[in-house]
């Protein structure tokens, strides 16, 4: 197994069934330059309860970073199809091109992006894994919503009612894929923009020594 996002790989491994005797884990260090990918935190803890009424607040801040970045491309990760229509519906900008189920899916605002050259943002609930923004195609990203996995998933709620520590390794392992679309060689620069940022920030302590060097030294 290869890859850059391991969290807790002794934990991975063992939902795997793997047995410690039998792998060998290798960790190299990045050589992309973590000043070039900056990671700055927000402060914002949204939840169900209380997203409709903090809605306009992100709203704002996402305003201001899109005229932050207004020349240059970007990606919003909005996390579900509900808080997708929910920015739609505040911010219908065709600078924005949005993942809206049964309308347009990503490998078609993908393309749109990929062929201009307007300044357009993606805005999609699954681009999370998958998507190469490198260069000028990303410049600048945001995370609106804390990336914890959907508890209305049968296997999901049944693993982390047997095991809490799996689900927050899951959280990480997206939130890092996340923050890794937009920076995709040592020469790339962007920056990464997380609104609903409380909840990890109070997690990473405890978790510090089980991210990545290369990704938490890209906090700011």
């Amino acid at each position: 197994l290869m890859s850059a996002t391991f969290v807790d790989y002794r934990s991975v491994m063992r939902n795997l069934g793997i047995v410690e005797s039998d792998y060998k884990y290798i960790d190299l260090p990045s050589h992309f330059d973590p000043k070039k990918s900056p990671i700055l935190f927000g402060s914002f803890q949204l939840n169900k309860k209380n997203l409709e009424q903090s809605f306009p607040k992100v709203v704002d801040c996402v305003k201001e970073i899109l005229e932050e970045h207004k020349d240059e491309k970007g990606l919003i990760h909005t996390q579900s199809n509900v808080i997708t229509k929910m920015l739609k519906d505040k911010i219908n900008d065709d600078r924005i091109l949005y993942r809206i189920r049964g309308n347009k899916d990503n490998v078609d605002i993908l393309a749109e992006h990929l062929q201009t050259d307007k300044p357009t943002v993606l805005a999609s609930p699954s681009m999370s894994f998958g998507v190469d923004l490198k260069g000028a195609t990303a410049r600048f990203c945001i995370i609106l919503k804390c990336p914890w996995p959907d508890l209305g998933d049968v296997r999901i709620k049944e693993m982390s009612k047997s095991n809490k520590k799996w689900y927050t390794n899951k959280m990480f392992t997206t939130f890092i894929q996340q923050c890794g679309r937009c920076t995709r060689d040592e020469n790339d620069t962007s920056v990464t923009y997380v609104l609903d940022a409380v909840g990890i920030r109070n997690l990473i302590p405890s978790y510090r020594n089980l991210l990545p060097m290369y990704f938490t030294d890209r906090f700011i």
